[in-house]
């Protein structure tokens, strides 16, 4: 049914905004006359504002809020509309209503969200459609909360982690601009003619070369800053960096870490779900982010599908630890897969808070003590021919 967005006025003269469905603009308009109010504006809402990009902050407050009216008892409809009400006149009020408008049609909760695929992935409405098989959508949604809590934590931590060098980079870029550009130029008239230190003239030469390519400099920063992008949000080019990355060898300890915390985790929610395991390994692929790692757990669930163990296969493949097979191995045998899982995957996190830890502590002394020595290299030669008194004699 069409969602109309309407602006009013109240009988005590408030203006009020809000959403509607109706089957046209003429209901609409009667509907909005039953409640006796004015009205100023009323107009069709188009898809892409029904359906709007949500925020993972969002889609966590969704997931944990529907999961706690479901457990305070109100049936799924009247949690949805709980939420409505309490999200009106935000984002987050066109897809609510999108949504229950979809299961007062008839629809199941997980087709309503497929209908939103954009914010809500394969993973997360296959979820959802096993639970209304098994009749655990409610202990579902509080596990699925708890997955994206954990990713945005992860999230959180690896930009905790290199947001401050990069920061303390680009200050150092800053600085370094400062110096070649503005500081040494003035100096250029008080030097001119002098005998000067070897140091001084390789200073002095370089912030020339950088003033007569100023416009090169320039172009090359804003193409750079312009590309950067590229990285977040062109496929192809993401690929190519991450396959880029994942031959640095340190690089590649952290990016594997990542892609099995994630794998792990999400293995152990759909496993818990009740969810079969070859279908929760194929679900689970998709949440890794790495081709290779994708590559190799594809064909973990084509020998799973053979009759294969899991562990049989995990030890054949040179990026998984020895350690990762033989806990999955016990797992096999005791039936608590699911269980060990979610301790692989919290194992996995320990040891990336602990790299990241080492990161920062070594990073954050390293830019300072590389700034430093630019800085007072670049003061070192100005100061060199300043205290030669001999220099400046005529």
């Amino acid at each position: 049914m069409p969602l109309f967005s309407y602006t009013t006025i109240e009988e005590n003269g408030k203006k009020l905004e809000g959403l509607l469905h109706a089957a046209s603009e003429k209901e609409a308009h009667l509907l909005l006359a039953e409640r006796k109010i004015f009205i100023l504006s009323l107009k069709l809402l188009d898809d892409a504002k029904k359906q709007p990009s949500l925020k993972k902050k969002e889609i966590l407050a969704f997931t944990s809020q529907t999961a706690k009216l479901l457990a305070a008892g109100l049936p799924l409809y009247e949690a949805l509309l709980s939420l409505e009400e309490k999200y009106r006149s935000t984002r987050l009020q066109p897809f609510l209503l999108d949504l229950v408008e979809q299961l007062k049609a008839g629809h199941f909760f997980s087709e309503a969200l497929r209908s939103h695929a954009k914010n809500f992935d394969f993973l997360y409405c296959a979820m959802v459609a096993n639970a209304e098989k098994t009749g655990r959508l409610e202990q579902t949604l509080e596990e699925m909360a708890a997955l994206l809590e954990k990713s945005e934590k992860l999230k959180t931590q690896l930009l905790s982690a290199l947001l401050y060098p990069a920061f303390l980079f680009g200050f150092s870029l800053l600085v370094v601009f400062i110096l070649l550009f503005i500081v040494l130029p003035s100096l250029f008239e008080l030097f001119e003619g002098r005998s000067l230190h070897p140091l001084t003239q390789a200073i002095l030469f370089c912030s020339r070369c950088a003033l007569s390519h100023k416009w090169e400099i320039g172009a090359f920063f804003v193409v750079l800053l312009s590309c950067f992008p590229l990285f977040f949000f062109v496929r192809k080019v993401k690929e190519e960096a991450k396959n880029f990355f994942f031959r640095i060898p340190f690089v590649k300890g952290l990016m594997l870490t990542v892609g099995f915390i994630r794998y792990f985790r999400s293995l152990s929610v759909l496993l818990q779900g009740g969810v079969p395991l070859l279908d929760a390994l194929q679900l689970s692929q998709n949440v890794m982010g790495y081709s290779l790692l994708h590559q190799q757990m594809k064909e973990a669930e084509k020998r799973v599908g053979e009759g294969w163990l899991l562990s049989l296969h995990l030890e054949k493949s040179s990026l998984v630890p020895r350690w990762v097979c033989r806990m999955v191995a016990v797992a096999e045998k005791t039936g608590d897969l699911h269980s060990m899982l979610r301790r692989i995957a919290d194992l996995y996190e320990e040891e990336l808070e602990k790299s990241l830890a080492q990161i920062t502590t070594f990073l954050q002394p390293l830019l300072l003590i590389i700034l430093g020595a630019i800085v007072g290299t670049i003061v070192l030669s100005v100061i060199i021919p300043l205290t030669d008194v001999s220099s400046f004699a005529i």
